[in-house]
């Protein structure tokens, strides 16, 4: 995510607060009529509003998408009473999670033959996490980045036995009620670009006086923390 695709990000946040803000003060003060804001102030609204924001991620557009899908499908079922929303909560979480999994698998296959893999050796790294997860190592000495997302699940990803290629590697991250954490070493140069939504990214990277960062080759760690959390650790 740019740095100016996260500033829009973070006005539309911003502005969207103030609007609730404001409609909850007028529910107070009876000035709006209360089935309006509880539709507004709902799970279902969250949806579609993080849906929205991870759009703005053109990486993870596709998930985004199926939020907003999840999202308005709920509040149709609420408004109108003509749907069983319990009836389909289920089989919506699995066509939305085979949907995500079948467009991220186009994406990949798009890329040249054993450039993507969530464990060894590769050049760039494509890792899922859903409802699980696990450790990994990256052993390529030329890595140029790639995909980490977690869905209530997470990873632990090895990047010490790993070097970066010349020039920027962007590696993409979406948490959503799950996480991971990333282990790099101590000479790498990181540019942090997360975006937490109601979560928390942690960056214990820290600059030692005898430290020689080797800023021609730069990784940069951008995407979006929702309800959950990330770790970048450094040794």
């Amino acid at each position: 995510m740019s740095k100016s695709k996260n500033s829009v990000v973070r006005v539309i946040t911003g502005l969207i607060l103030v609007v609730v803000g404001i409609l909850y003060l007028m529910k107070n003060f009876g000035l709006i009529e209360i089935n309006i804001l509880s539709h507004l102030l709902s799970f279902r609204s969250l949806l579609v509003f993080v849906g929205l924001i991870t759009v703005f991620n053109s990486s993870k557009k596709v998930f985004g998408y199926i939020l907003i899908a999840f999202g308005l499908v709920w509040h149709y079922a609420v408004i109108t009473g003509a749907i069983d929303f319990g009836k389909l909560v289920l089989p919506l979480i699995l066509l939305g999670l085979g949907a995500y999994l079948i467009f991220r698998q186009r994406k990949t296959e798009k890329k040249d033959d054993g450039e993507i893999s969530s464990n060894y050796g590769p050049d760039s790294i494509e890792d899922i996490s859903i409802f699980g997860g696990g450790n990994k190592t990256v052993f390529s000495q030329n890595f140029k980045g790639g995909s980490v997302t977690a869905v209530f699940g997470g990873s632990e990803i090895d990047f010490t036995k790993c070097e970066l290629a010349v020039g920027e590697n962007v590696l993409d991250v979406l948490a959503v009620f799950g996480g991971y954490t990333l282990m790099i070493p101590s000479h790498w140069n990181v540019i942090v670009d997360v975006l937490p939504i109601f979560g928390v990214f942690s960056n214990k990277i820290h600059k030692h006086d005898k430290e020689v960062i080797d800023t021609s080759k730069t990784l940069i760690i951008k995407g979006l923390v929702i309800f959950g959390g990330g770790e970048l650790k450094r040794y």
